[in-house]
């Protein structure tokens, strides 16, 4: 009985994480068709790189999550992406997290950005997308 009980955990447990990827690729396409610029500066905020590779220690708050990063738009302003938080202790934010909440935020926006959309531990983390004046 035991064994049927495991077996149907992680049946249940792949076919959720099998969704959750698949909606998170879809809300990338949807994303990258509208604003491919906006695709862009997600990847390289939550790719945070060290010599080439993705370091996936990205926590907020901090100084890098604040800042966030910039991407030149095609028209009209950059594209700055960053995740505001009060979290304390900092809270670790992985990468498929990050980028899934972003791709999302993104998919639902009308004009490609969308200023705020609350996760972490007591909604401590305010993932931004927004477009700078030029």
């Amino acid at each position: 009985m035991k064994i049927f009980t495991v077996s149907t955990v992680l049946a249940l447990l792949t076919i959720a994480v099998l969704a959750s990827a698949q909606t998170d690729f879809e809300n990338a396409v949807k994303c990258g068709k509208r604003f491919p610029r906006v695709n862009q500066a997600i990847e390289k905020f939550c790719g945070k790189n060290k010599d080439g590779k993705i370091t996936n220690d990205l926590v907020v708050p901090s100084k890098y999550a604040e800042n966030g990063v910039v991407a030149v738009g095609l028209t009209g302003g950059d594209i700055w992406v960053n995740i505001k938080g009060t979290c304390l202790p900092a809270q670790w934010v992985p990468y498929n997290w990050c980028m899934a909440q972003f791709h999302a935020l993104c998919a639902v926006s009308d004009i490609g950005y969308n200023n705020y959309n609350l996760h972490g531990k007591d909604n401590c983390q305010s993932f931004r997308i927004a477009i700078l004046k030029p």
